[in-house]
């Protein structure tokens, strides 16, 4: 999936601005450096008790680069991301990578997969 490029001016309007070395990327990034919810998603459902903070370093077209302070274990999560102009955006992403981060914590990649609706994915009661 790919924001739209309405989105991607929005984003770049209210949360950062482009990271200088995009001419070698698919898609340029924007800094942000905001905080986003993080929810794992197991079997199609939201492991909410797994929910965290996540640092968004920077987003794309195509996905974002995360901050964690704990290793990631979900092969796919929902990101939620405040945006002032658009309201929140809830997106379906996959795990690119997990790895820990020279600056403390665990970098990971996020592909996005697609925008959800508020009710698209099941809360799954914890065990």
């Amino acid at each position: 999936m790919r924001l739209p490029d309405e989105l991607i001016e929005s984003l770049l309007w209210s949360l950062g601005a482009s990271e200088a070395g995009d001419a070698q990327r698919r898609s340029p990034r924007l800094a942000m450096r905001c905080i986003a919810m993080l929810t794992p998603v197991e079997g199609g459902c939201l492991r909410e008790a797994e929910a965290r903070e996540a640092l968004v370093r920077d987003i794309s077209a195509d996905g974002a680069s995360l901050v964690l302070a704990s290793p990631l274990r979900a092969r796919q999560f929902v990101l939620e991301i405040a945006n002032v102009r658009s309201g929140p955006l809830s997106i379906l992403c996959n795990t690119r990578h997990c790895d820990r981060s020279p600056d403390g914590g665990f970098a990971v990649g996020a592909q996005f997969v697609r925008f959800l609706p508020k009710a698209a994915v099941q809360k799954q009661p914890d065990a």
